[in-house]
């Protein structure tokens, strides 16, 4: 998907409107982890690009967190926002490029966002463990085998 739209530009910081520049939206979001989906929701959430791969873009929050976002070829994870788009490789992203939530869409560097109305919520299922040490010792021991 391909559609070019004004947005708002804000600095990192303060969130003040600093100027408007076209962008192409290049991505629709597939599935989201439901903690990551409601930072972006809640229009609270930005950064910037700290890593870029060919299946994953790697971004970091001021607190030190780390997010994902991911090519439909990665499974679902915390943190991680599957999109999509089919590489990351040759779209114009670049190590530092501003990272911000507005409305439905994640923009990510100059030109590209991530819509977000037809998104899949993920949550983690983490199995039970046994409280109890011998239990654990066995099951341990049985996996070394």
């Amino acid at each position: 998907m391909s559609i070019c739209k004004l947005r708002r530009r804000y600095d990192g910081k303060l969130r003040k409107k600093t100027s408007t520049e076209a962008v192409c939206v290049v991505s629709a979001a597939i599935s989201c982890d439901a903690g990551f989906l409601q930072q972006i929701r809640s229009l609270k959430f930005y950064g910037t690009v700290h890593t870029i791969f060919d299946r994953t873009v790697n971004l970091k929050c001021p607190n030190g967190e780390l997010y994902t976002i991911a090519t439909d070829s990665v499974d679902n994870a915390p943190n991680t926002l599957i999109t999509d788009i089919d590489s990351f490789s040759k779209k114009g992203l670049a190590i530092g490029d501003q990272v911000y939530a507005e409305g439905e869409r994640l923009y990510v560097g100059k030109n590209a966002a991530v819509m977000l109305q037809q998104v899949h919520v993920w949550r983690s299922k983490l199995p039970s463990y046994s409280e109890e040490e011998e239990i654990l010792r066995n099951h341990v021991a049985a996996a070394q085998l």
